[in-house]
């Protein structure tokens, strides 16, 4: 009898376990879908990093977060979007930040400091921007998938940034076009000047 008994309470254990098991996968993969489906959605860039910023946040239940990218003109890091600061600008948030940030870049990896995790926005080996999550050292599970989150939200902005820059060279190609054909179509030298000075006013 006793036998038996035991038998039943393995049984339930064990079935407890497996839907454990299964509900910890299912919401893996429904985060791992809402990180991913941000890349299909037509969005400009500050809004695929708000989308993605206000996700992460909820997946890893962090109070607050911040993302910086690098500017291309000079290679410095600048804040591109936040979240959960109420009163703090961006240079008390930049300032509180800064010596995470500078080791996630010289080391190439996520840094856990100061009930901070901060997580590199990187392709292959360039490191073009930064994650950082305030939040306690998450189980080593838990730290993997965010990791693995992290990669699949790197591939979401990289793409977004290329397709805005190629559109920025469309846009800059089509002026220089029009500008060419006006030129040809007349020779009134005011009328090209004005036409000049208005085009590259708006390219840049």
């Amino acid at each position: 009898l006793f036998n038996t008994f035991v038998s039943q309470i393995s049984i339930i254990l064990e079935n407890k376990r497996s839907l454990e098991v299964e509900k910890l996968y299912k919401d893996e993969v429904m985060s791992l879908n809402s990180i991913t489906e941000v890349g299909l959605l037509s969005l400009n860039m500050n809004e695929v990093l708000d989308v993605l910023l206000n996700r992460f946040l909820s997946i890893s239940k962090s109070n607050s977060g911040v993302i910086y990218l690098k500017n291309v003109r000079n290679d410095n890091f600048i804040i591109r979007a936040k979240s959960g600061f109420k009163n703090k600008s961006d240079d008390e948030i930049f300032k509180e930040n800064n010596e995470i940030l500078e080791e996630v870049i010289k080391q190439y990896k996520t840094i856990v400091k100061n009930k901070k995790i901060a997580f590199a926005l990187k392709i292959s080996s360039n490191i073009f921007g930064c994650l950082i999550l305030y939040k306690d050292k998450p189980e080593e599970n838990e730290m993997k998938f965010l990791e693995n989150l992290v990669e699949k939200a790197s591939i979401v902005i990289e793409r977004t940034q290329i397709y805005e820059s190629t559109l920025e060279v469309v846009n800059d190609l089509s002026s220089i076009s029009y500008i060419g054909n006006v030129i040809l179509s007349t020779v009134n030298l005011e009328e090209i000047l004005n036409l000049m000075v208005r085009s590259i006013t708006e390219m840049m």
